[in-house]
């Protein structure tokens, strides 16, 4: 008599569902630009890596309302003295306020100072 070991190993859920993503998306069930979106949510959450770094989202730090830093974007769309535009993957950052100027434009940040009074995403 011979005895079986099985295997009790656990697969992780977000590789459960990596999987289940790779077959509704060869069945076309799923979008080619969802499956991207989906599938690197799915690596940055099992890596445990900030949204910012996998999924293209801009970051942003304010400092009180007279000061913001703006990462992770791609250009200016509008500016002067009482609105900044400001265009990411996932849209548009609008700022509104009074004397706002730009500090530093850098191709990974843009820094923003002056009386900030409102912060709108538009899609």
């Amino acid at each position: 008599m011979s005895s079986r070991t099985s295997d009790t190993r656990e697969t992780s859920p977000c590789v459960i569902h990596l999987c289940l993503l790779a077959v509704f998306m060869t069945k076309g069930v799923i979008k080619a630009v969802d499956f991207q979106k989906k599938l690197k949510q799915q690596i940055s959450d099992l890596l445990d890596l900030p949204g910012d770094v996998m999924m293209d989202l801009p970051r942003i730090v304010m400092l009180g309302s007279a000061q913001m830093v703006v990462e992770n974007h791609r250009g200016i769309t509008k500016y002067n003295s009482e609105e900044i535009s400001i265009s990411t993957s996932g849209g548009e950052i609008i700022i509104k306020g009074s004397d706002l100027k730009l500090r530093n434009v850098l191709p990974e940040e843009i820094y923003v100072e002056g009386g900030i009074k409102s912060l709108v995403f538009e899609k």
